[in-house]
Parts: structure tokens; sequence; C-alpha cells
């Protein structure tokens, strides 16, 4: 961005990054090279996505708030900083003292492979029954020397895997270095991966490290404080127009439910945490940050917990560490939550209230959002869009030949061509049999094992990226073999040119999309107009289809309690259908009537305006049906037949994008201001 540049007068962009471990090396170049052309509003990310996308949102801050206009500068060092500059990838990962045997057989089987791994492992116990019999104690002594040393080998390892990894949260590396020194340079230099994560958001948004006293009422200069959601949403109020805002992706598997940080659903309410263990995972400001902002405490079994502090309080890297816990590599975060999984007794007489036992609370762990959602790209979506979301996908070349992929670097970073691009899934996990011949599905048990792990956790996320208005606002960066993934050990080349593969993305993006880009001067098809569009255009025909089923369902008889129509009379909540007669000492749901006869009258009158609408469409959609010929009844899905219209996807018969899209209740989320109906 020139320096004369206000970032107020950069045009307004969304930005959401899959997760991909190490991949996420991309990003920095990505992100610097939009920041250039646009000010981001919203920012989504899970795992090594979250990462990238709390570090642009601290830049964002940084340059809007924090007196940091050259934010994004240092974010496009980030590569050579992590590659070698001034600390390395490798050190980010430190492993916990008591798990170096299983961190030095990683490493190795990430460097030499797991041949020479497993050589490795058995050599010294080879070599001290070969010295053994080399030295006159026997044959027999010598193999008994080297199974028995083989023996207690694995059994030392095993004996990691089963005790030393679970007590360690399931994963090798905590993400802090304790007793580190509490500055920039030790956290940056020094420190492990959330060490250097907190220093570099500190820098980025114009804050220090290692301010924050112990104690609740000691003075903290803002200046001082962890960056937190409401630092970037410019008000705690969550309701509040945000200037900025961040959702992270994380799951917890004790509960078996996936969660959009920072936690504004009600369920969020519900959950604690113990300083002491949040220490093992978090920055010493993190945590003494949160103790101060806790909205409360419980003494459950003895043991002091602190209820979260409140969604604008949560600090960004608290979300980031939530969402990027790689089950393995990189130990879950243990909350608490009261246990809800016995059900309450029907009985509610004050003697068995007073009788109750008080509230269990069990720990939560909370693991990778990858899990659940490694791709939100539908996080900031509307109806219709108001400004550009843009996506940055993740994904692997086929393995052993490269001759399957593409051969320059230019080929390396790929954007739908035109509206009729990327409506078929690409294969993945596949390899070339014998090293020739055609391509296949991997056909080894782990390849069938991994493929189902990854159909169940991104099924329904690779079917949303090939519907429109989706497709075409995505650029996806393809990896090779030896980059990305869980290469932890790229040398800084590697890294260095996956960086440039992100800037390459972002400048296709701002060729594309934005009003100065080398696309949108020529006039070319794909773009911010034809998203636009297409969206339109999807969206009408989805409410068209939409508002023809709640027509035909309102009127529809039923046996047992009427039609929809029939029943309207008993809304009001005065009317004799819904007097109740409730029994003494019970407690009954209320029904969800309306709070009044006038309000009552109000929503009927608006049931009535939708089904009047619908007839007219309805209507209109068949007049204009008898007078062109066509098969089916539509106002916004025109076209000779939804086959042939497939075809050519809708570009040139007049038919609505494909495929098409339909309209299902969901829950919206946490966020408070979706229960703003009207914005």
């Amino acid at each position: 961005m020139d320096a004369q540049t206000n970032v107020e007068d950069l045009p307004p962009c969304d930005l959401i990054l899959r997760g991909g471990i190490t991949s996420g090396v991309v990003y920095p170049g990505t992100v610097a090279g939009l920041a250039a052309k646009y000010r981001f509003v919203c920012i989504g990310g899970a795992s090594a996505g979250a990462i990238a996308a709390g570090v642009t949102a601290a830049a964002e801050y940084g340059r809007q708030v924090g007196g940091r206009p050259d934010a994004f500068e240092k974010v496009a060092g980030l590569a050579h900083e992590i590659g070698g500059g001034t600390t390395n990838l490798r050190k980010l990962f430190r492993a916990t003292p008591k798990l170096r045997i299983l961190d030095w057989l990683l490493w190795r089987g990430l460097s030499a492979g797991p041949l020479a791994t497993l050589g490795a492992v058995a050599s010294p116990s080879i070599a001290i029954g070969l010295g053994a019999w080399l030295g006159g104690a026997g044959i027999a002594w010598g193999l008994a020397l080297t199974f028995g040393g083989l023996i207690a080998t694995v059994g030392a390892l095993v004996w990691q895997v089963v005790r030393g990894l679970p007590a360690a949260g399931y994963g090798l590396c905590p993400g802090i270095h304790p007793g580190i020194e509490q500055t920039e340079d030790a956290l940056r230099h020094r420190g492990a991966l959330m060490d250097w994560m907190h220093a570099t958001m500190q820098r980025l948004a114009g804050r220090t490290v290692g301010q924050v006293p112990e104690g609740k009422d000691a003075p903290l200069a803002l200046g001082d404080s962890p960056l937190t959601m409401g630092d970037l949403w410019g008000s705690p109020d969550t309701l509040a127009e945000r200037r900025l805002d961040l959702v992270l992706t994380t799951t917890n598997l004790s509960q078996q439910v996936a969660h959009r940080f920072p936690f504004l659903e009600p369920s969020g309410t519900n959950l604690f945490f113990q300083p002491d263990e949040l220490a093992r995972v978090l920055p010493r400001d993190v945590v003494r940050w949160m103790v101060r902002a806790a909205q409360g405490e419980v003494v459950a079994d003895g043991v002091r917990l602190l209820r979260l502090p409140a969604p604008g309080d949560l600090p960004v890297l608290f979300g980031v560490r939530l969402s990027l816990s790689f089950p393995g590599l990189i130990s879950a975060v243990p909350l608490h939550a009261r246990d809800a999984s016995i059900p309450r007794t029907s009985d509610t007489t004050a003697a068995t209230r007073a009788s109750r036992r008080p509230a269990r609370f069990r720990r939560a762990w909370f693991s990778d959002g990858g899990i659940t959602s490694n791709f939100p790209v539908d996080a900031f979506d509307s109806v219709l869009p108001r400004r550009p979301t843009f996506c940055i996908n993740l994904r692997e070349l086929p393995t052993d030949d490269e001759e399957a992929g593409p051969r320059t670097e230019a080929d390396m970073v790929w954007m739908p061509r035109d509206n009729r691009d990327a409506l078929r899934p690409p294969f993945l996990a596949s390899r070339r049999r014998g090293g020739g011949g055609e391509w296949h599905d991997d056909p080894t048990l782990a390849g069938f094992v991994g493929a189902i792990v990854n159909t169940a956790r991104n099924a329904q996320e690779n079917a949303l990226q090939l519907t429109p208005g989706q497709r075409d606002r995505i650029v996806t960066v393809l990896t090779r073999d030896n980059e990305g993934g869980l290469n932890l050990n790229m040398p800084a080349e590697t890294i260095a040119l996956l960086s440039k593969r992100g800037a390459d993305a972002a400048g296709r993006l701002v060729d594309r999309f934005h009003p100065d880009g080398a696309e949108a001067r020529e006039g070319a098809l794909m773009g911010w107009r034809n998203h636009r569009w297409i969206r339109l255009r999807a969206t009408l025909s989805g409410v068209e289809r939409l508002l023809a089923e709640i027509s035909a369902a309102w009127r529809h008889p039923d046996a047992q309690a009427g039609s929809y129509a029939d029943a309207r009379a008993a809304w009001s909540p005065t009317h004799p259908a819904n007097a109740t007669s409730v029994p003494k000492g019970k407690r009954v749901t209320p029904g969800y009537r309306w709070a009044s006869d006038s309000a009552a009258r109000a929503a009927g009158d608006g049931v009535d305006e939708i089904i009047r609408l619908a007839d007219t469409l309805g209507a209109r959609a068949s007049a204009k049906a008898t007078q062109t010929g066509e098969p089916h009844a539509s106002l916004f899905d025109s076209g000779p037949s939804a086959a042939s219209a497939s075809k050519t996807a809708g570009a040139s018969s007049g038919a609505a994008p494909r495929p098409k899209l339909g309209w299902r209740l969901r829950a919206v989320g946490g966020d408070p201001r979706a229960n703003l109906t009207y914005r």
C-alpha cells in the first residue's frame, strides 16, 4: 500500500484461510499482497489457517489503530523469519521433555524416511548383541541381548504413546517454552510456537509483551495487554458495528461439538478454565490477562475454576491456540464445562430440589478446528454479498511423479477460468502404480483409512466449494510432496518459494476482483460484477422455490391438525385452544406463542403477504411457461430443460447457475447480531 493511502479509502474484503499445518507458510505473501489493495473486515480460518488469520487481524488492527502503518510489511517478512532469518520452523515445534524419544522419531521419520528410522531404533540393540557375540559370550547371548534390547526399546516407545502422550495433552508440543524470559526478543527467537506467535502479534498490533502483572487489581496499560476480540471490534459490545472481526473454528472432543471462537453462542458461557492448566499451553501474559478478565469462579471437587472472560475480553491468541491443536503434534487445550449428560428429574418439588447434587464439572479437551471445519468458506456469507470474500485453498499434488501435475510455478496457483469451470471435485490421494501407467487411488490400507477420515472431515465443505457463488472466489495454491503438510523441516528456500506462491495467489485475486486489477480493466467476464450477478441469480432461484414450498404446505390438509391456514385463528394467545392446565408443582415450557393478540395479528398479516407473493410469482411463472413452451414454470430459472442447462452450467441457456441452491433452516450461530432481523 502506498504510504499516502488512507486505510479507510481501501475497498473492504473478507478473508478465509484453509488449514494445512506447515502449508500455512503460504499465507504471509497472500495476506501482504491483498493488504496493499484491500482493507480486511472479517477474517476466518482453522488450524494453520487460524495462525495466519490471527496474524492478519493483529496487523490490520496495528495499521488502523496501533500506530503500525508498516504492519503488513512485517507480515511479508515472516516467511524469511521462520525460514532461518531470526528463528527456525523446527524450533517452533518444541516437544515436552518427557516425550523427546517420540519427538526424535518424528523428525527422523520426516527427514530420513520410515525404514531409516527403524534401522536407527534397532541399531543400538544389534550393536550390543553383536559386540557380546564377538567378545566371546556366544551367539545365544548375542541374540538374547539383541532381542532383549529391541523389546525394551519397543516397550519404552509404547509406554510413551499410551501413557506419556495423553499426560501431555495428546500432543508432542505444548506450544510454549516453559520458563523462557518474557521479552519480545526471547519469545521470537528462542520460544516455541505460541511464544513466537504472541510476540509477533503484539508487535504487529503495536503492543508490548511481558507486562501483564499478576493479580486482578494491579494497574495495566492498554498497550501492555494482549490483543483481544473487543480491541478488534472497536467495542466490547457484541451488537455494535465491528471495525474488524475474527472467527476461528475449534473442536470440543469431549462433548463432540464444533465451536466458533469467540464463543458467542450461549454454551460458551458454560466454559471454565483452570489457570495452571492453561499456563502449560499459553504464554504467561495471556493466562494472567484471562485471570484478570474472568467472569467469576466456582470450586468443583476442591479445584478452583474460572469462567471464561466475556467474548470481547478473550485474547485473540487464545482462539488461535484452540484452533491449531493438531492431534499428536500440538497438545489439546483443557477447558471445563458443567456436565449435562445426566438428565434432570421431572420431579420439581421443593424437597427434590433441595436434595439435588451440586453441579458436576468435567474437563473438555479442545483440539484442531480442522477436525470439524478445515475450510469454512461460508463463514461470512450473506444472501447478497456487499463485499468480496476471498478464500485461499491449499491442495497437495499427487505423489510419486510430478508429470501428473503442473510443470511450472505459474501453474501451482489456480482459479476457475470461467463460470463453467471447477464443477467437479478433484481426485485426491492418488499415486502412480509401479512408477508408470495410469493414476489410481492409493491402494494401501493407510491410504484407505486416511481417505475415510478426510472425507468425514471435509465432504460438506468440498461440496460447498463447487457451488455457484463460491467456486469463483476461491484461489487454490498447490503444494508438492516435500512442501507443506507435515514437512516441519522444510529448508528456507522451500519456505520462500511457498510464500511467493501465496503472493501469486493474492495477485490473481487482485487482478480479477479489484477495480484496478488487470482483468477488471480489460472487462473480463470473471470478477466482482460477475460474482454479484451469480449470487443474485442463484439466490432468486432458491427464494422462488422456497416460497413455492411454503405456499404448497400452507394449504395442505392434515388429518390430525388441519392445514396451517386453518390453524391461523389459534395463533392468538387468548384463543381457547391455547388454554392449558398446569398441575401444581410442575413447570411447562412456553409454546412459543406470541406475547399478545396484536402481535399475533401482525404476524398473521405478514404471513398473508408471504403467501400472496408466493401465489403471484407462481401465477406469473405458469403464464411465462405457457407463452414460451418451457417444460417447467419459473421466473428466475429459464431454459429448455434442467438437463440441457446443466451442460452449460446456465452460462448461455438463461438458466440459473448450477448446481441449484436450496434453502434449508439451520442454526445461524452464536453471534447475537444474528438476532437483528433487519439491518
